[in-house]
């Protein structure tokens, strides 16, 4: 079936797994919390600030939970390609979703409730594909720094 000297079957530990992708995730959260604080809120703590906080803080969880139970979705211990994309691509589906599923959409029958307004932020492409570039680029940053010291 397939050449065990080019496909290795090597399966990396769920602690592994976990590691690795709570840190890539960690990363995107950190991203997710620049975007917030320099485009969407403003630099003050406050309830709306925790609500703009709610659906990447969902994003980050889930996509821990995801990529760690996932067997093949780490194909090495380290952070390494394809996880710099992917991780991504997931956490920005999550939290695309997760801000859909605090909020009911408006309809004519229906209005979000006030304190959820802030997280309708996350639900705008316009800052979910910049922050998705953003967390490609930062976690490209590490692949590049873990495979330049292996």
């Amino acid at each position: 079936m397939s050449d065990p000297k080019i496909f290795p079957n090597k399966a990396v530990s769920i602690q592994d797994r976990l590691y690795i992708v709570g840190n890539a995730s960690f990363i995107c959260f950190v991203v997710a919390i620049i975007w917030t604080v320099l485009y969407i809120g403003k630099a003050q703590i406050s309830t709306n600030t925790l609500m703009l906080l709610a659906a990447p803080s969902i994003a980050t969880g889930t996509t821990v939970l995801v990529g760690s139970l996932l067997k093949d979705f780490v194909p090495k211990p380290s952070i390494s390609l394809p996880l710099n994309f992917t991780v991504p691509v997931i956490w920005t589906l999550v939290c695309y979703l997760a801000v859909i599923l605090l909020s009911t959409q408006e309809t004519g029958a229906t209005s979000v409730p006030d304190g959820l307004l802030p997280a309708l932020a996350w639900a705008k492409f316009s800052n979910l594909i910049p922050v998705f570039i953003g967390q490609v680029a930062a976690l490209s940053v590490v692949v590049l720094i873990t495979n330049g010291k292996e």
